[in-house]
């Protein structure tokens, strides 16, 4: 190359001749190192490289991979460091090689690499802990190495790949808490040397592979918290060596296999929250092993077996939330390590037996909302480590023994809603770690005894509902958690209240009390407003209150449009009396209150259309609750768990707030007419339990981010007349259990992501008025059988990707009168039958394929797309 002469200014000049310097020395070096050699060879990493390709190859696929994997992470894989200095590498064997790759918990953010398929002598892969995310790939099915496999806790998707059925000598294999879906592959039932296999916490569906009862070796499964359906194989009982079982929380139906009772080494059995059914069988009581034994969140039926009794390791026995009946058996006193006993929530009746007095470790007893009988057994005053006792909600009698007061280590005695006699036993006033005590709605006469007031630990305090006489101890004052109000009884010390005039009668203390709760609200309530509410003022003129009841309490808040600025004094919570607070449309800003959860009896709470701001608060215990409005506020956070547990609710509107993250499930409130959950930030899918709620008559959820398919549970919902899910991100196809919806009114489901066809049941939707599916990806065709919707006025179909003639049958419809099909694939003929649509007042047909010409009535009407049809007008016959 020659170069050609320029005039160029000197300090041009020397640059350039810098930087052809730079570039000989650069030439230089390469060919002196040469071009081919692998960048593993010239570092440091692998020593003796030329003497150990197998470990140069490993340190390629861990450089090539190192990116990928990391994420956001930073590793030291470098050829300037020494492979065996690697975070979380270690290499072994004769030659050296990787053999363990160990990255818990290091903040990885990528994904992993199918590059670590060429590691063939790795055998141990663990990278949980994580948020690495994407799929497993098939290519770590070729590590025939490899004997533990620990991916858990990350954000894996996609499938379990069949492939890893292939590692014929893999112990250990940690899949759990991922978001992985679909079924579990067969071929994991190859591995013969597996022993642990955990898989819990994804979304895994179908059923579990009976292949896995070919797992000889296997000692622990853990599928729950999945949404595994069918029932449990009896291969299951094959497992000779297995010592964990965990299947919770999944959707199991049929009944618990017999064959489990022959799982000698079992140590742990977790089959709650599924859908199981009939008995438990006898044959559990032969796992003499068993240390745990959960069975709770069922629907089984039949007598809890007295064979349960000879599980002598036992520690914690759930069967509660079934529908088991019969007597408690007896033998339960024999479980001498027994810890926890949990029954709650069944249909068992007799009486509790005396036996359960001799289970010295218990902790826990748990036999509420039953149909007990007979008097409370004196036994369990013996029950010396017993922390928690609960026999709520039963048809207990006779008098409290006194031996309770020996439970030295009792905090709760929750023994309320019974039919229990007589005085309260002072000795309970020994339980010096009482937390809650709870005696609430039973027969109980007599004075409140004054050591009821020594235990200072105690902050729930339930009485009411008794026929007590006297007065309350003034000990009882400082119990945060009371209903002493409730009582209608005095202090046994002179009151505070200022009479003033505002209550006339000083013997009604409760009313006392409601008349300074207010007073000490009342500037915080009001904020920029005037209330005249006033000691100088009769309490029953004051603005917005209403006393009710013998003696008179206060029953009514009612404020509505009442240009109220302030805040809810968190001392309404203390106005026991309370049925009705209405505070809504208002301008009241700050957090609802915590407090407003202790008023038991209210009713009716409305604080819609304000300010507010911040999370709903625990209200769990307004099991009175009928209607509970908050609705167009500022309100933020997820909706609780607890609302399932307002079994009286009717109407629950808390669309137009800022509310996030996912649907609990509120199966629990089975009364419910309305749910209006729009307009929010709400996330995740829509719980399948709505299914059961079969008064619900409105169940709007549009406008939110859910996502997931549309749950064909809710098919089963017989009341429904508006299901609007529209505005969301839900995929999948509309459930052709949709049409059992006899009684709906309004399907809206648009501006989704919906696919397949337009189910042809829902046409079976009779009482339809307005049929909204448009703005999704819907295809095929248009099912004639919407032309037996009789009440339809609405048909909204355009924006989907629909093919076909338009059905003749639709021109049945003659209460129709909107008909949009617009944007579509639809083709051929527009039916002359529509003209006989004469309550039709609107259509949209443009953006398809149609040929031919107009129907003439249809072209009559102003209010369409005819002009961009480009087709004429059919002349009349």
């Amino acid at each position: 190359m020659s170069l050609r002469r320029t005039a160029i200014a000197p300090a041009f000049a020397i640059v350039t001749l810098v930087l052809l310097a730079a570039t000989l020395t650069i030439v230089r070096s390469t060919s002196a190192q040469g071009t081919t050699t692998p960048t593993c060879s010239t570092g440091t990493a692998v020593p003796d490289a030329s003497n150990n390709p197998g470990l140069v190859s490993d340190c390629e696929a861990l450089l090539a991979s190192r990116d990928t994997l990391a994420g956001d992470a930073t590793l030291n894989w470098s050829v300037d460091v020494p492979i065996g200095d690697w975070d979380g590498v270690t290499i072994g064997g004769t030659p050296e090689r990787v053999t363990s790759l160990s990255l818990r918990g290091r903040g990885l953010t990528g994904t992993i690499p199918s590059e670590l398929g060429s590691l063939s002598n790795l055998q141990m892969l663990a990278l949980y802990r994580n948020r690495l995310s994407g799929a497993i790939p098939a290519e770590l099915g070729s590590l025939s190495n490899l004997q533990e496999l620990w991916l858990s806790e990350n954000e894996l998707s996609g499938v379990i790949p069949p492939e890893l059925g292939g590692l014929a000598n893999l112990r250990e294999l940690h899949l759990s808490h991922n978001r992985l879906t679909s079924v579990m592959p067969i071929e994991l039932g190859s591995l013969s040397n597996l022993q642990r296999l955990w898989l819990n916490g994804n979304q895994l569906t179908g059923a579990i592979p009976p292949e896995l009862g070919g797992l000889a070796n296997l000692r622990e499964l853990h599928l729950s918290h999945n949404r595994l359906t069918s029932v449990m194989p009896i291969e299951l009982g094959s497992l000779s060596k297995l010592q964990d079982l965990s299947l919770s929380s999944n959707q199991l139906t049929g009944v618990i296999p017999a064959e489990l009772g022959g799982l000698a080494n079992l140590r742990e059995l977790h089959l709650s929250h599924n859908r199981l059914t009939g008995a438990i069988p006898a044959e559990l009581g032969s796992l003499s092993n068993l240390q745990d034994l959960s069975l709770d969140g069922n629907q089984l039926t039949g007598a809890i077996p007295a064979e349960l009794g000879s599980l002598s390791n036992l520690q914690d026995l759930s069967l509660d939330g079934n529908q088991l009946t019969g007597r408690i058996p007896a033998e339960l006193g024999s479980l001498a390590n027994l810890e926890s006993l949990y029954l709650s929530y069944n249909q068992l009746s007799g009486p509790i037996p005396a036996e359960l007095g001799s289970l010295a470790n218990l902790e826990s007893l748990y036999l509420s909302y039953n149909q007990l009988s007979g008097p409370i057994p004196a036994e369990l005053g013996s029950l010396s480590n017993l922390e928690s006792l609960h026999l709520s909600g039963n048809e207990l009698t006779g008098p409290i023994p006194p031996e309770l007061g020996g439970l030295s280590s009792l905090k709760v005695l929750s023994i309320g809603d019974n039919e229990l006699i007589g005085e309260v036993p002072t000795e309970l006033g020994n339980l010096s770690r009482l937390n809650r005590l709870d005696l609430d709605s039973n027969l109980l006469s007599g004075q409140i005894p004054a050591e009821l007031g020594r235990p200072r630990s105690l902050r729930t305090l339930y009485l009411a509902r008794n026929q007590f006489v006297g007065c309350v101890p003034e000990g009882l004052r400082e119990v945060p958690h009371n209903d002493i109000n409730r009582l209608g009884l005095p202090f046994c010390s002179d009151h505070p209240c200022v009479t003033g005039g505002a209550v006339p009668d000083v013997t009604n203390t409760g009313l006392i009390s409601d008349c300074q709760t207010l007073l000490a609200g009342r500037e915080t309530l009001a904020g920029t407003a005037t209330l005249n509410w006033s000691s100088d003022t009769p309490i029953a003129d004051w603005d917005g209150i209403t006393i009710q009841g013998t003696p008179e309490r206060v029953a009514w808040l009612n404020i509505r449009e009442g240009a109220l600025t302030g805040s809810l004094p968190p001392e309404l919570g203390r106005l026991s009396g309370l049925t009705y607070l209405n505070l809504r449309n208002n301008g009241l800003t700050g957090p609802v209150p915590t407090e407003l959860g202790d008023l038991a009896n209210l009713r009716y709470l409305g604080l819609n259309n304000n300010e507010l701001s911040g999370p709903i608060p625990d209200l769990r215990n307004l099991t009175n609750l009928e209607q509970l409005y908050l609705s167009n506020n500022d309100l933020s956070g997820a909706l609780p768990d607890w609302l399932g547990s307002l079994t009286k609710i009717t109407k629950f509107w808390a669309w137009g707030n800022e509310l996030s993250g996912p649907i609990p499930d509120l199966s629990g409130m089975t009364g419910l007419v309305q749910i209006k959950l729009q307009s929010n930030k709400l996330t995740g899918s829509i719980p399948t339990s709505f299914g059961n709620m079969t008064n619900l008559v409105y169940l709007y959820l549009h406008d939110n981010s859910l996502t997931g398919e549309i749950p064909s549970e809710l098919g089963d919902m017989e009341s429904l007349r508006y299901l609007w899910l529209h505005t969301n991100e839900l995929e999948g196809g509309i459930p052709p259990e949709l049409g059992n919806l006899s009684s709906l009114w309004d399907l809206n489901l648009h501006s989704n992501n919906l696919t397949g066809v337009i189910p042809s049941e829902l046409g079976a939707l009779t009482n339809l008025t307005h049929l909204r599916l448009h703005r999704n990806m819907l295809s095929g065709a248009i099912p004639d059988t919407l032309g037996d919707l009789d009440t339809l006025r609405f048909m909204w179909l355009h924006g989907n990707e629909l093919e076909g003639p338009i059905p003749t049958e639709l021109g049945s419809l003659t209460k129709l009168e909107r008909l949009w099909l617009s944007e579509n694939n639809l083709s051929g003929q527009i039916p002359a039958e529509l003209d006989e649509l004469s309550s039709l007042t609107a259509w949209r047909l443009s953006d398809n394929g149609f040929t031919g010409c107009v129907p003439p009535g249809l072209a009559a009407i102003e209010d369409s797309d005819l002009a961009s049809l480009g087709l004429d007008v059919c002349e009349d016959s």
